[in-house]
């Protein structure tokens, strides 16, 4: 097995020894953040966080070494320097071209620390469509968890995405169903002028918020609302397919799919 990079001095050579974050072999983003500052962990660490976060030779060693990027992305997070957003986006970047999901699911949780001061780096970066398509998802995902856990920022969260709509012609329809789904999340009424234009041009692809009478409906909701309508609509899905032959069940998903694919 491989031993631990002399590469790193301590303290950051303990990240290398902590393995997947709560213990979770990924994806990690409802796992706790550990407590890099009892860890000896402080700002004066952050070039050698960087260093460590983008240090793809880690990512080919044996367990735990290869976790230790996603814990410096972590402490990057944790201690929240504002100079570091810029490197974490190229990150999400990187993980993108990767296909790196388990660890990309972690991001949007790095930038909801930075709180508002993420939200122009993110707005610039979800806005901009010669980012690639899953890189963007992440982005947005990163502003709606920030107006989430911040409420003083969810003004301009909101605004952000609704700009961004107002120019949903341009945008792929999976990034606008995107936008719509943080929409309904973050319960933006004001947002539907924008949202029912985007759906009346055809900009939208239903296959990822629903139908524009099923968003009408689930913005008004809370969180826990639109959790129990979503797990209502499964179960009464899945209880339509168990009432049908296997060749009529097929045939019902295929037209489902038609639905949303037209």
């Amino acid at each position: 097995m491989a031993t631990r990079s002399a590469n790193y001095e301590s303290p950051l050579d303990h990240l290398l020894t902590l393995g997947p974050p709560g213990g979770v072999e990924g994806p990690w983003r409802d796992e706790a953040f550990d407590d890099y500052g009892a860890m000896g962990i402080g700002i004066e660490h952050v070039p050698e966080l960087r260093r460590m976060a983008f240090d793809q030779a880690l990512g080919l060693k044996d367990l735990p070494d290869c976790y230790g990027p996603v814990h410096a992305a972590r402490a990057l997070g944790w201690l929240h320097p504002s100079e570091i957003i810029d490197d974490l986006i190229e990150l999400t970047r990187r993980l993108d071209r990767h296909d790196d999901d388990m660890w990309l699911e972690d991001m949007p949780g790095l930038f909801v620390r930075f709180g508002g001061s993420a939200i122009d780096p993110l707005a610039r970066v979800a806005g901009d469509n010669r980012e690639k398509f899953g890189a963007r998802l992440f982005f947005i995902d990163g502003l709606e968890r920030i107006a989430t856990e911040h409420p003083d920022a969810r003004d301009r969260v909101v605004a952000t995405l609704t700009s961004l709509l107002k120019y949903a012609k341009y945008n792929d329809s999976g990034i606008n169903g995107h936008i719509v789904d943080a929409m309904i999340i973050l319960n933006a009424t004001e947002a539907l002028p924008e949202i029912r234009s985007a759906f009346a041009n055809g900009f939208v692809n239903e296959t990822v918020c629903g139908p524009l009478e099923e968003v009408e409906k689930l913005i008004f909701l809370s969180r826990e609302e639109q959790s129990e309508h979503h797990r209502s609509e499964v179960e009464k899905q899945e209880a339509e397919l168990e009432n049908l032959s296997p060749q009529e069940a097929i045939k019902k998903v295929f037209q489902r799919m038609e639905k949303y694919t037209k």
